[in-house]
């Protein structure tokens, strides 16, 4: 149970993460560059070869001989600066998908552009802006030039090509925020609310908060994409799962970044019912504690049963989601009553047991009295059936 609750609430911050990544790209996709088979570009990334035992393979000028490590890179290029501004997609590579071959360029893969096109529209990408269509526009190529100027006055050496760059990422920026904003308010909170928990899937608690911080975000959630190309890589901008895109889709959620998830309830309401069901449970079994050891460690064991498992649910409480912490509490409760019910079935059975038992042994030892007594109620009842006639 603990490890599905984990995985489930790992899933589903994941997924409330997404739906606000894809309100922000909603607002960049219709400035993004066209994927078309003129402007998909990959490059097969290759490693060192080596021997069985581990040295490297060279050729005859001593060189290093290099082979595919089996992943391709798929990229698009700006349809109007010819750099690559879009996003970027890493595939890994499938024989059926196509195959690589040696050229003398290099290494060349054959494949198919419907699958590319798929991959490059699927879930691990990073937006870009195609500044052809940013900037047909005249009114926002006025105001972008405007901002142009404004930043290289402020920096006299700042390029063109940078100042642009710039300006077009504050210019999309706030209103992509905004969207994330609006997106997690009407649709992620109604799926996250509980009474006074402002994010199901994380701690009730005041330290904890309904939208995490990046370090937070990256040690909770078992499954994430993260950006692994370096500075040398044929494409750039920001993945939404590094520390920088984090913030950047979430810019504008600082105050639910610093609000209190909850006030310890659940996890008092988590102690407070293991403690009356462990409580309830040794009751029912007293006399069972009294006689299970002759010097009474029976009873010692529960007690010291009833704090290991008080401060086990404590810890889980505190560690695992309010998720799990309703679970723990529905489940004890389940099990309190579950105890109750059944100890009042046994203990009318028992009495009733008892009673047949008391009266079996009274008739057994008064057993001419007993059998008087019943033949006189006869004799009354006849006398007075004749006397009604």
């Amino acid at each position: 149970a603990i490890n599905a609750f984990n995985a489930y609430s790992s899933y589903s911050n994941l997924e409330n993460y997404n739906t606000m990544v894809t309100a922000y790209n909603e607002q960049l996709l219709p400035y993004g560059a066209d994927i078309t088979e003129e402007n998909v570009r990959y490059v097969v990334e290759l490693t060192d070869k080596k021997n069985a035992d581990g040295t490297l393979v060279t050729d005859e000028s001593g060189n290093a001989v290099k082979v595919p490590t089996g992943t391709i890179t798929y990229w698009v290029e700006d349809t109007n600066l010819q750099n690559d501004k879009f996003f970027y997609f890493k595939a890994l590579y499938k024989a059926e998908e196509g195959e690589i071959t040696k050229t003398a360029e290099g290494y060349a893969f054959a494949y198919d552009f419907q699958k590319a096109k798929a991959y490059l529209q699927g879930a691990n990408k990073t937006y870009y802006i195609d500044e052809a269509k940013v900037l047909a526009n005249d009114e926002r190529k006025t105001a972008l030039e405007s901002k142009v100027a404004e930043l290289k006055t402020a920096d006299a050496e700042l390029s063109d090509e940078k100042a642009m760059e710039q300006a077009v990422v504050e210019y999309f920026t706030k209103p992509a925020q905004i969207a994330v904003k609006e997106a997690y308010e009407t649709q992620v909170k109604k799926n996250t609310d509980f009474f006074w928990i402002k994010n199901i899937w994380v701690t009730d608690a005041a330290y904890k908060h309904p939208i995490m911080d990046y370090d937070t975000f990256t040690t909770e959630i078992a499954e994430r994409s993260t950006c692994s190309c370096s500075t040398k890589s044929p494409w750039k901008g920001i993945a939404a799962y590094t520390k920088e895109g984090y913030n950047l889709v979430t810019g504008e959620l600082g105050g639910y970044k610093n609000q209190a998830n909850g006030y310890f309830i659940l996890i008092a309401l988590s102690i407070g019912t293991i403690l009356l069901q462990q409580f309830v449970s040794m009751r029912s079994q007293k006399e069972q504690q009294k006689y299970s050891s002759v010097d009474g460690q029976g009873a010692g064991q529960q007690k010291m049963m009833m704090v290991v498992m008080t401060g086990m649910f404590a810890i889980f409480s505190f560690m695992y989601s309010s998720a799990f912490s309703i679970y723990l509490i529905v489940s004890n409760i389940f099990s309190l009553l579950s105890t109750l019910v059944i100890n009042r079935f046994v203990d009318k059975s028992a009495e009733k047991k008892e009673a047949q038992a008391e009266r079996a042994k009274y008739e057994k030892r008064f057993g001419g009295r007993v059998k008087a007594a019943q033949t006189a109620g006869k004799e009354a009842a006849k006398n007075k059936r004749n006397n009604k006639k």
